[in-house]
């Protein structure tokens, strides 16, 4: 979309202007970021999946594939 802020500085616009400046100097400790981590912090209606830290890339994979129904097209010849 023209004249649309890259998504670098869209999150530093949510994320407010004293975090913004954070974000642009890419000075974000750990102390902010384990501020800002919510366990499991996600959106009503069940329409996020954690995937476990013990899944292999291909379970990933695959599991992202079925869910979005894109396993059963064909792969695109470049």
């Amino acid at each position: 979309m023209k004249g649309a802020d890259p998504p670098d500085r869209q999150r530093c616009r949510q994320a407010g202007i004293d975090d913004s400046v954070a974000f642009e100097t890419n000075d974000v400790g750990e102390a902010a970021l384990r501020d800002w981590y919510r366990e499991l912090d996600l959106l009503p209606g069940g329409i996020e999946t954690v995937i476990g830290a013990d899944s292999c890339l291909s379970e990933t994979v695959d599991f992202i594939l079925l869910g979005t129904g894109l396993a059963g097209l064909p792969v695109l010849e470049r």
